[in-house]
């Protein structure tokens, strides 16, 4: 494959990457920009984190891009993960900011039952 034919790839247009703004995704069809913004600091993308004395970590960040394309009609730009523990590997994911929120703190009310 040619240099030509690897800057056409690499500015092909994103149809379901986001950036935030203003803790809003917006759509970004620009894949140096898209790039750029993810690679800025991983404060502006992380909702919330949460780690218990059983070394569970409840994690949930702005992942970027439609986790789900064509299963929802809004994206799913937010996942909530957890690491450890009885529960870990759970994943949800989410298309807001507030929903990402509430499904943090879900997340960390079924983590710390699971502790007892």
């Amino acid at each position: 494959m040619g240099e030509a034919e690897l800057v056409k790839i690499k500015r092909r247009p994103l149809t379901d990457h986001y950036i935030l703004v203003e803790r809003k995704p917006l759509p970004c069809v620009d894949s140096e920009e898209w790039q750029r913004w993810m690679s800025g600091p991983r404060e502006q993308r992380l909702v919330a984190c949460h780690k218990f004395l059983d070394y569970t970590i409840v994690e949930t960040y702005f992942v970027g891009f439609d986790v789900a394309p064509n299963q929802s009609n809004r994206p799913l730009v937010f996942e909530t993960i957890v690491i450890g523990g009885r529960m870990n590997g759970m994943v949800e994911n989410y298309s807001t900011w507030k929903d990402a929120e509430k499904g943090h703190k879900h997340a960390c009310a079924l983590v710390k039952g699971s502790l007892h």
